[in-house]
């Protein structure tokens, strides 16, 4: 596989299909990481430690009638 290759990742619409597509790329022997658009755009713009924070947030957030405030 050409260098190139191992490092694009593959954007997609829809959750359903990021999974079917991986699990494809997988079985062929291919390692290229697939993600949502949203997630392209989380990495993009809040960094790579995105969901570290956002799990942290949910853990340590204050629920008032229903809602969740995170920091």
């Amino acid at each position: 596989m050409p260098e190139n290759e191992k490092q694009t990742s593959l954007l997609v619409g829809c959750p359903s299909c990021k999974i079917g597509i991986a699990r494809c790329l997988d079985a062929g022997g291919r390692k290229a990481p697939v993600k949502h658009t949203a997630e392209y755009l989380a990495d993009r713009l809040l960094g790579y430690a995105w969901r570290k924070d956002l799990m942290l947030g949910l853990k340590n957030g204050k629920n008032s009638g229903g809602v969740l405030y995170m920091r």
